[in-house]
């Protein structure tokens, strides 16, 4: 059956020709459909789950990409976009799985992500067998109807409860298990942790506020069995007074082994009839591949909101942070810096030394950029040779340190790759917030502006907005 069918539209032999040669050597099977129709009866019929599309193709590959968006606009899509045609896509495909990418990724890179997009390609479509798994009591499919890991969780505990008359049910990620019992169930309400300067990640612990004796002593039976490693039990457990019980249902991923989160029940009522070991036996594993999918399904979210070549935040992640920052600025009276880059004659390089050379000049920018935030600022590129920083809590004098120290920096450094030595300089715009700007839009364009006005006057120079 190999790894899945992959729609390949390319008139392009060169680079596409290449990428097919590599997707056909790891398995996948490249159909490549000369209409619409062709395309669909693809996906709806035989369970194809990626598109893999180059922008130079044919206005009737473009019409046949817009058909399989109009019927499923969720559909995973990696664009090979350079020029005009990189403009035009992304005006029409901004869903959250459609990648466009500038330029070719290393071979294991790219058939990694294609393998996460394809399985995702048929999650979203519901053929994959995973998903049709959970299914361990009647209606458990309209219950877990979400890839989502907030609200599968939410819907995980509210199933269990409902399954088992369980008076409460907890779900605790990966990690927390130990430390929540040894703190005594202090974790009292539902809560979504955030990690600073990354695409949002959710952890969940659910549960109310229990006063109950027997319960209390139920927990210290699992406060003696914490040393022995919670975090590495793969196997069910119940405990239980004359009056009370616990339950805990370990979720792990087959393949790995790696625990996924526990459940815990307190006081489920049906223990006796049977119903909790034929979640153990036949559910919990359904249980864990869904969580497995939830995870798979968050790590391709959040590649939306990267650079593909250089690592860095990308323009889509960029308005959710101006929007965050600004929100914090106008709450807190505070203010924020953005850093506007451009290299110097970029195009220069890329049309003595070639794309390839220029790629990696790319790339040593970005770690530059990288050393020289903080962990509470954002790198962004912005697009083509340009790149951008916003810098939390930074008025124009502390900004325009931090671009100096980038701007001497890229000046230094010779980027050295088979022997083809090159050096650029970098010019950079500086605005902030709320003393240059009053919107998002506005500190971005401002901010351009003094990029430019430097660029005018002498270039690898920072210019303050005035």
């Amino acid at each position: 059956m190999g790894k899945g069918r992959i729609i390949f539209l390319d008139d392009e032999p060169k680079m596409g020709g290449r990428l097919k040669k590599a997707l056909i050597s790891h398995g996948f099977v490249v159909v490549e459909p000369k209409s619409g129709e062709e395309a669909l009866h693809e996906i709806d019929g035989h369970g194809a789950g990626l598109l893999v599309h180059f922008s130079h193709s044919t206005e009737t590959h473009w019409r046949i990409c817009q058909e399989i968006m109009d019927r499923h606009p969720q559909f995973p899509s990696i664009h090979f976009a350079t020029g005009e045609k990189a403009e035009e896509f992304h005006l029409k495909f901004k869903g959250p799985y459609h990648y466009k990418m500038r330029h070719l990724l290393p071979e294991r890179v790219f058939i990694s992500r294609v393998k996460k997009l394809v399985r995702l390609g048929r999650l979203i479509l519901g053929k994959d067998h995973s998903v049709e798994a959970v299914k361990f009591e009647r209606g458990v499919q309209q219950t877990f109807k979400t890839l989502d890991s907030l609200p599968f969780h939410m819907d995980l505990v509210q199933f269990l409860n409902q399954t088992f008359q369980a008076e409460n049910t907890l779900f605790l990620p990966p990690g927390s298990f130990n430390h929540f019992i040894e703190e005594r169930y202090k974790v009292t309400h539902l809560q979504t942790a955030v990690e600073r300067g990354r695409p949002p990640r959710t952890t969940v612990s659910s549960c109310q506020p229990i006063k109950d004796q027997e319960v209390t002593i139920l927990f210290r039976q699992l406060s003696k069995l914490a040393p022995s490693g919670w975090e590495f039990r793969r196997q069910a457990s119940e405990f239980k007074t004359q009056k009370r019980s616990l339950a805990v249902i370990p979720f792990y991923d087959e393949n790995s082994k790696n625990i996924l989160g526990h459940a815990l029940l307190i006081n489920p009522r049906n223990l006796e009839s049977g119903g909790f070991a034929e979640l153990v036996h036949h559910g919990a594993q359904s249980v864990a591949r869904h969580l497995v999918n939830c995870e798979m399904h968050s790590e391709v979210k959040g590649l939306s909101y990267v650079d593909d070549l250089t690592d860095l935040f990308n323009q889509r992640y960029l308005q959710m942070v101006l929007e965050k920052e600004i929100n914090r600025s106008q709450r807190q009276s505070s203010c924020f810096s953005v850093l506007f880059m451009d290299i110097d004659h970029f195009k220069r390089v890329n049309d003595t030394r070639g794309h390839v050379i220029g790629s990696r000049v790319l790339i040593e920018i970005s770690k530059i950029l990288k050393q020289n935030i903080r962990s509470i600022d954002y790198g962004f590129r912005y697009g083509g040779d340009e790149f951008l920083a916003v810098l939390v809590g930074s008025n124009s004098e502390q900004a325009h340190v931090v671009a100096e120290r980038i701007r001497k920096q890229v000046e230094e450094t010779i980027i050295d790759l088979d022997g083809n030595k090159v050096q650029v300089t970098i010019s950079i715009g500086i605005a902030s917030f709320p003393a240059h700007a009053r919107s998002k839009e506005e500190i971005i364009e401002i901010a351009d502006r003094a990029m430019y006005c430097g660029k005018h006057k002498s270039r690898n120079v920072v210019y303050v907005a005035s």
